[in-house]
């Protein structure tokens, strides 16, 4: 006598894997990094998308918000990157806050981030600039135009370290140097 479920497929017990929506304000080196990240893990517990536009926080927030309510069920998390600079990131801190979107917030700049790769930098970063040259002491020809991410691959569990004892969660903005980039960084690699 056959059994009545002997040529059923018993139904995966994988679960679906978290949909990540990370808009960068910078053009090319935050998506860069994100992507190299994504290609260093192939971890198959998240689904990212990368997306950039050049803009002011505020700005970057409202694109983040008009990308989510397109595809409202395409997303379980929203993220945008963005810098101090000269910025006042009060209304895009707010804005954010109430549309549940995480902000990972360098100050003064994501290259705060990519320092952190190589040094436990304590230091006060005046600038792009600044934050540059401190950079350029570890990657020489670093520029804005591309990024290579086996450069920093080695140093990604250290700057996590790093730049978690440098600020507060969510305070970012008001340390100099600090970065919030970590906590996203981490998905990356959880176990998958």
């Amino acid at each position: 006598m056959k059994r009545e479920n002997s040529q059923r497929r018993r139904p995966g017990s994988r679960e679906l894997a978290d949909r990540i929506l990370i808009v960068c304000g910078g053009v090319v080196t935050e998506p860069g990094y994100f992507e190299g990240l994504r290609q260093l893990h192939r971890n198959p517990a998240i689904k990212v998308v990368i997306k950039n536009r050049g803009v002011d926080p505020t700005s970057l927030v409202r694109y983040a918000i008009k990308l989510h309510d397109n595809e409202p069920d395409s997303f379980d998390q929203v993220w945008c990157i963005v810098d101090v600079d000269e910025f006042d990131l009060g209304p895009a801190l707010a804005l954010a806050a109430r549309k549940n979107i995480s902000m990972a917030v360098s100050n003064p700049c994501f290259e705060t981030w990519l320092v952190l790769h190589f040094t436990d930098h304590t230091a006060p970063l005046s600038c792009y600039a600044e934050a540059k040259r401190a950079l350029l002491k570890f990657v020489p020809d670093y520029g804005k135009s591309e990024l290579e991410f086996a450069r920093y691959a080695d140093g990604v569990g250290p700057a996590v370290d790093r730049a978690e004892k440098l600020a507060e969660l969510g305070r970012e903005h008001l340390t100099n140097p600090a970065s919030g980039v970590w906590p996203l960084v981490q998905m990356f690699g959880r176990a998958m």
